[in-house]
């Protein structure tokens, strides 16, 4: 029998403090790594693509006057605005720099600004991987205790050997490897009114428009210089944008983006017309590096600020039912595979813990609803709401992917979106294949398919498990609860217990 061939592994050498931290930690030796993007490469790129862009301005403005139409003028236009978006970009890049990850025998160290960090491999809850085409573009490795890193692929088409390296060791911890980027995975749905996009662009963008032409000539006739009212009015707007699409609707936090890109060219602008004593271009640059910098510092606050919590929902959750709310509440793992769908659980955890959860029953069953998160939650970090039925009997596993994969529209459904159902054979979600048809063949079906129930749901032991991402609200929460105790109660009890 054949070995399939592995990517050779890609050492490189790690800086003393890296080195240091893995000896003082005993992690032994290097199996693969890799630095981060340096500073010059970063420059380097950024001048070429704005300096281009800037060019192309500079060489429409250079054409004979015959040449001077709309469309040209336009297209100048763009290349000045994406030139300085370019240039913004890449000091943000600067500021924020990009991590060096080092795999060890015994775990990993990476380094970004600051001082360097480590970990074991029994650490380290999930890797997610990104793939753009066929090449993988970046790994984020992510931590039980909410930590996390993304290092950049090695920018080729065949398997990258740190992530190969990465992915062995995970597997070896029953640590799962998902597919997509860590900062997709949202703490709350996004909020949306009942407008469409483009009527909400367009109504949000009008006001905006007249508010900061408002609030900046009476900002002008209350004594403020010209400049000043002219830089404040849009930002004022736009910091109000972005609290209101916090609030209600996470479109409008665009559009605040959007006015705080209007204000820094505003400043740009009136940076260039009040140090008219410098070169133009050095006063751009230098305007635009602090701005480069002030995104960074932004995006540095924003990502520790805290996520809502659902306590309210659920205490109301908990009085409409008659249900009990508890701050805390001790949830069983039935093993491995039901830790390894659990955020932040380590593989041999005989239990967790569940956050602000409501417990009760429904349709005769014992079920609770909870969160689960690796820390107290941020705003960008995932939270993910977990249902728990108590059942009658103690059954194998059996996941919701089998009965989607014997579906063919599900089937599709999933292999399009990358659904983990359509990964694997159907064995793979079924540890015993008469017990999945027992269920197949019963009532239970028909509630899998009549039912609103949350896309993913698993049996093990004597707990029907299901996920979903946290801030669905409290009517969702019940409908899913109630729902799923109506699966359960359907189920094929006597025959289950006959082949036990």
């Amino acid at each position: 029998m054949t070995v399939p061939s592995q990517p050779p592994a890609e050492v490189v050498t790690p800086p003393s403090k890296v080195a240091e931290l893995a000896t003082n930690l005993r992690l032994g030796p290097l199996a693969a790594g890799r630095k981060g993007g340096g500073a010059i490469a970063t420059l380097a790129t950024g001048a070429i693509l704005a300096g281009g862009l800037f060019g192309v301005a500079a060489l429409i403005n250079a054409l004979p006057e015959s040449f001077h139409v709309k469309a040209l003028a336009l297209v100048a236009v763009l290349a000045v605005l994406a030139a300085i978006g370019v240039t913004v970009l890449t000091f943000y890049m600067l500021f924020k720099g990009s991590a060096s990850l080092y795999a060890y025998a015994g775990g990993i160290v990476w380094a970004g600004r600051g001082r360097p960090s480590g970990a074991g491999w029994a650490d380290i809850d999930t890797l997610y991987v990104t793939t753009r085409g066929a090449k993988e573009s970046s790994a984020d490795v992510v931590l039980f205790d909410g930590r996390s890193v993304t290092v950049e692929g090695h920018g080729k088409e065949d398997p990258d050997p740190l992530f190969t390296e990465l992915r062995q060791r995970l597997a070896a911890h029953h640590r799962p490897v998902r597919v997509g980027a860590f900062a997709d995975q949202r703490s709350r749905p996004e909020k949306e009114t009942a407008l469409d996009d483009r009527p909400l662009a367009v109504i949000s963008v009008v006001i905006g428009v007249f508010a900061s032409l408002a609030l900046g000539f009476g900002l002008w006739k209350a004594g403020l210089p010209g400049p000043v009212a002219a830089i404040i009015a849009p930002t004022v707007y736009a910091l109000l944008a972005i609290a209101l699409g916090l609030a209600v609707d996470d479109r409008l936090v665009k559009v605040g983006y959007a006015f705080l890109v209007v204000a820094g060219i505003v400043v740009l602008s009136v940076a260039i017309k009040i140090l008219d004593e410098y070169n133009w271009a050095v006063v751009a640059v230098a305007v635009l590096a602090v701005e480069g910098a002030i995104l960074a510092v932004w995006q540095a606050v924003y990502v520790r600020l805290p996520a809502r919590r659902p306590t309210a929902g659920r205490k109301r959750l908990a009085a409409k039912a008659a249900w009990q709310y508890t701050s805390e509440i001790a949830v069983p793992v039935a093993g491995p595979r039901t830790a390894g769908r659990l955020l932040g659980v380590p593989a041999d955890a005989p239990t967790t813990t569940g956050a602000d959860a409501v417990h009760g029953t429904a349709n005769g069953l014992p079920v609770m609803v909870f969160d689960r998160w690796r820390r107290a939650p941020r705003i960008t970090d995932p939270v993910q709401t977990v249902w728990v039925v108590r059942l009658p009997i103690t059954l194998p596993f059996l996941a919701s992917a089998y009965f989607r994969q014997h579906d063919k529209l599900s089937a599709t459904l999933d292999a399009f979106f990358g659904s983990p159902a359509a990964d694997g054979p159907p064995e793979q979600h079924a540890a015993d294949p008469e017990i999945a048809r027992l269920v197949a063949e019963s009532p239970a079906r028909t509630a899998m398919n009549d039912l609103r129930l949350p896309r993913t749901w698993w049996v093990d032991g004597d707990c029907l498990y299901a996920t979903d991402a946290g801030g669905a609200g409290p009517d969702t929460e019940r409908t899913y609860a109630e729902n799923l105790t109506a699966l359960a109660a359907a189920f094929p009890w006597p025959a289950l217990q006959a082949r036990r």
